[in-house]
């Protein structure tokens, strides 16, 4: 079996970044399809993933690249977890799972708080109106009243801008968690989350 980038990351808990670092920093020790080129995606062998043990195991315990080097030249590598291949992509798919949900997650909390925003904002309208309202029958008499009149109408304006924002990026929020929501449903309809029957 070969092994994606993805499968390296989810084995050794490091990221996407690091994979390729460490493919390209000890390109010497690994399968030609570690590297690639430009455009193309890696693949490693079971012998790779050996060396990325032995690499994860020599980070791990704070020895140096130059160390590792020195180690891979006289032809040590490490011990690789013992996963299935379904084993891995069923981590790989959990990792989803939980990013998905912790996205999810955040973005209905923004949406709570642009809902209680726009609720804020429509009940301070409201307070406004009357307020306007009144100013303009007095207006002809007070100056003062022409003042607050047009204060008024500036924080009304605003408020109304702020609102159809607000709508705006409410609707942006639905449409994320809806493809959120999509992505995790299509992973259950095709069995590939943990626990899915």
């Amino acid at each position: 079996m070969t092994y994606s980038s993805r499968h390296i990351s989810a084995l050794f808990e490091i990221t996407t970044e690091t994979v390729r670092a460490w493919s390209e920093e000890f390109e010497s020790y690994l399968s030609t399809n570690a590297n690639p080129g430009r455009g193309r995606h890696r693949s490693f062998t079971e012998a790779d993933l050996e060396v990325f043990a032995l690499i994860a195991d020599y980070k791990n315990r704070g020895l140096t690249f130059q160390d590792i080097h020195l180690g891979l030249q006289n032809g040590q590598r490490g011990n690789p977890p013992d996963m299935s291949p379904d084993e891995v992509q069923s981590l790989i798919v959990s990792e989803q799972e939980k990013r998905l949900t912790f996205e999810i997650q955040m973005l209905q909390v923004e949406l709570q708080k642009r809902q209680a925003q726009i609720e804020n904002l429509i009940a301070e309208v409201e307070t406004i109106k009357p307020i306007r309202e009144e100013n303009i029958q007095l207006k002809a008499d007070l100056k003062y009243a022409q003042q607050r009149e047009e204060e008024l109408e500036e924080r009304l304006a605003a408020a109304e801008q702020r609102i159809h924002a607000l709508l705006t990026d409410q609707k942006d929020l639905q449409r994320e968690i809806g493809r959120a929501q999509g992505i995790l449903e299509v992973l259950k309809m095709k069995g590939d989350l943990p626990g899915s029957d």
